[in-house]
């Protein structure tokens, strides 16, 4: 196994990643996240490879403007792991939220074989959750061969939970071979736990 917690999740609640990230194809080997890591806020910071992002706004701040966010081409191998004692936890991307409307997250052509164990809600392999966001989430080619245990509800394979159904959620060619338990009373599935309620959801070739 790895050093555990060696590698810190990209992007905290308050320090959001925003830009692209290729991985050509390379597969993240050994990393082991448990309960033991420091975060900046454990109530809203989500824990995987990437832990928080934003979507396209423009953010005098940081310097950016309009900038989608693409996470794409990358492999979390079967050889980590996440235990975790809170929510919002997934092999490529635990939270997503933007403080304005707008822009998009595209996760294309990732996989999580690691294992991933957490607490209360909205856990997966590939996107935990959305939060209160309403951008466009497109979720494609990207698979999840791990287990995933959370004592919450949506839990899912590739994407946990669309809180309050503000985003659009796309999910394409997408294929789940892991094991899914929640003990939560609903919305725990193979691909998509809870996707919302938008008219322009989709899930599609999975």
């Amino acid at each position: 196994g790895g050093v555990p917690n060696a590698h810190r999740p990209i992007g905290t609640s308050a320090h959001k990643f925003g830009g692209i990230f290729d991985g050509q194809g390379h597969r993240i080997k050994r990393m082991v996240i448990t309960s033991d890591i420091v975060m900046e806020n454990r109530a809203f910071d989500g824990v995987g490879f990437f832990g928080s992002v934003r979507g396209g706004i423009t953010d005098a701040d940081w310097g950016t403007e309009n900038t989608d966010v693409v996470i794409e081409n990358l492999i979390i191998d079967s050889s980590c792991s996440i235990t975790y004692d809170n929510h919002w936890v997934a092999g490529i991307l635990g939270h997503i939220n933007s403080m304005q409307d707008g822009g998009s997250v595209t996760i294309r052509n990732c996989g999580n074989e690691a294992t991933i164990n957490a607490v209360e809600n909205a856990n997966a392999g590939i996107v935990g959750v959305v939060e209160d966001t309403p951008l466009s989430l497109n979720i494609i080619g990207c698979w999840n061969t791990g287990d995933i245990t959370a004592t919450g509800k949506n839990i899912a394979g590739i994407f946990g939970g669309n809180s309050n159904s503000k985003a659009t959620v796309i999910i394409k060619n997408c294929w789940n071979e892991g094991k899914i338990v929640g003990t939560g009373i609903k919305e725990n599935a193979a691909i998509t736990a809870w996707i919302g309620s938008n008219s322009g959801n989709d899930v599609s070739g999975c």
